[in-house]
């Protein structure tokens, strides 16, 4: 036991500091906790629900983007095709690789948005992790978080993926579009107390 007024040790049991005379009190200790840091998701296994997620994304999106592409394509270029010049193949090309590409992105967001409004994408699934709500842990991020996170998630990957990197040094690992939509990424088999 320490004097809280002086700092001196006590005799154990004392009621008065016998250095300056001030009340003794036992010495809380505060019970041990888990840290939330522990709990929060690595960096290995979000990169592995992220490349997971992807190639789902890219199976889901193929048949269609290349159906709408080659429609497009066919939309683009002349009807007759007897006097097509090259400026027209390439707007043709063009067009249809947009197309292709619109499709993935269209995929990508309902795939996404539907995943992180109730929590959990397939990859995060497989992965044992979970989305959750940065104020509380108990709460799926809904539909207009997921949709901030998906808008800022894209942003994070235009900027070098600088945005996925901060997590390897935030307290909460949390990315840029992790701390827009005020979620956070834990193991579904840990729970923060």
């Amino acid at each position: 036991m320490f004097c809280m007024q002086c700092g001196s040790e006590q005799a154990e049991g004392a009621k008065f500091c016998r250095t300056c005379g001030a009340p003794v009190t036992p010495a809380v200790v505060p019970a041990e906790t888990p840290t939330a840091v522990s709990q929060y998701a690595e960096i290995w296994p979000r990169a592995g629900a992220l490349l997971f997620d992807t190639i789902i994304v890219m199976l889901l999106s193929a048949i269609p983007a290349v159906i709408v592409a080659l429609l497009v394509h066919d939309a683009a270029y002349p009807s007759d095709h007897t006097f097509v010049t090259q400026e027209e193949r390439q707007n043709a090309e063009g067009a249809a690789y947009l197309a292709g590409w619109g499709v993935y992105a269209l995929v990508s967001l309902i795939y996404h948005v539907a995943g992180w409004s109730g929590g959990q994408t397939w990859g995060m699934k497989a992965l044992d992790l979970r989305m959750v709500v940065t104020d509380d842990i108990t709460q799926s991020p809904g539909f207009g978080r997921a949709i901030v996170r998906y808008l800022v998630a894209m942003i994070s990957s235009l900027a070098v993926f600088l945005g996925y990197l901060w997590a390897v040094w935030d307290e909460r690992r949390q990315t840029w579009h992790d701390k827009a939509a005020g979620t956070v990424v834990i193991s579904s088999s840990k729970r923060i107390q």
